[in-house]
């Protein structure tokens, strides 16, 4: 493989905003086996609800404008760096085609942090056990049984790879983390985003919000789409197959049909009926990933 040269990398935070909790006991604890006991107070002022955002820029730059890569519900900005058996992720793919990427760990997520819950944040997270993504993300009908759909794309010898990624799932703080998004746009300038599953209605949110700012949505499998009239702006929708066995991921793949057809630059793509089959919800890290991410970039270089 070509060496990738990289002009300039590194990460920084944005957002967040302060908030006070009051009325918790005062604990002492010992931190450490043999130290000293540790007066645990957790009232006080806090700063909350910042985004991590990690960026990579190649020499030369070749695309118009920065890529931001948003990922989905109970994952973090890790999903795009590496597949889950090994191969490079959709971060250095666009990297080694011209892209200034910027790949982000959403609001309570991976090294963006936490805060108190449930003073601050509303509720206790959710988490995922280990068959949730097999069943949910349509692998296959049955976890237990390690039965996969026919010609399923993901990794399958890897599978317990990708679970060491996922992390505690807050809910409520969908106000936090649009906000935190929108100040990483407001920072980067026009962009394109790329997003995944829950990340995808924060993009479509972060567009009505920001028209002038965001030049292009790549929405892969999206949970939702903001809540206004997506702005003049093209927009790439994905979706994988075995999509009709799972009631849930009808209604999803209708609620995308939807938003495409009132959406006058919506381009909305059924990936098994255009040769690429098998792929489940998580299309960035299957084994044909590559190919998906060739889709992507044509459409980007006829759609900007």
């Amino acid at each position: 493989m070509k060496p990738l040269c990289i002009a300039e990398m590194g990460h920084f935070f944005v957002g967040g905003r302060r908030a006070r909790v009051a009325g918790r006991p005062v604990a002492e604890i010992q931190l450490v086996p043999g130290s000293p006991p540790y007066r645990a107070d957790m009232n006080g002022e806090y700063l909350v609800a910042s985004l991590y955002v990690e960026h990579a820029r190649p020499e030369p730059v070749t695309r118009p404008c920065p890529l931001l890569f948003w990922h989905g519900g109970g994952l973090t900005g890790a999903c795009w760096d590496t597949t889950p058996d090994g191969r490079e992720g959709w971060k250095l793919w666009f990297l080694r085609r011209g892209w200034h990427v910027h790949v982000s760990d959403a609001v309570e997520r991976g090294r963006s942090g936490y805060a108190p819950f449930p003073e601050i944040f509303p509720g206790a997270p959710l988490h995922r056990r280990v068959n949730d993504p097999w069943e949910q993300f349509r692998i296959g009908p049955s976890h237990a049984e390690g039965r996969a759909h026919p010609g399923h794309q993901f990794p399958l010898d890897h599978y317990e790879d990708f679970l060491r990624q996922c992390v505690p799932r807050f809910v409520g703080t969908d106000a936090d983390m649009l906000a935190a998004y929108l100040a990483l746009v407001e920072r980067v300038g026009p962009c394109v985003i790329i997003a995944h599953s829950q990340g995808g209605h924060f993009a479509c949110a972060a567009a009505q919000a920001a028209p002038d700012l965001v030049r292009a949505l790549v929405l892969l499998e999206p949970s939702g789409f903001g809540a206004g009239a997506m702005p003049d702006i093209p927009v790439l929708l994905l979706y994988g197959d075995h999509i009709a066995r799972d009631p849930r991921w009808v209604t999803l793949r209708a609620a995308g049909g939807a938003f495409a057809a009132r959406t006058p630059r919506a381009a909305l793509h059924d990936l098994p009926a255009e040769g690429l089959a098998g792929n489940g919800h998580m299309l960035m890290l299957e084994r044909n990933s590559d190919a998906i991410a060739a889709r992507v970039q044509g459409w980007l270089e006829s759609n900007l």
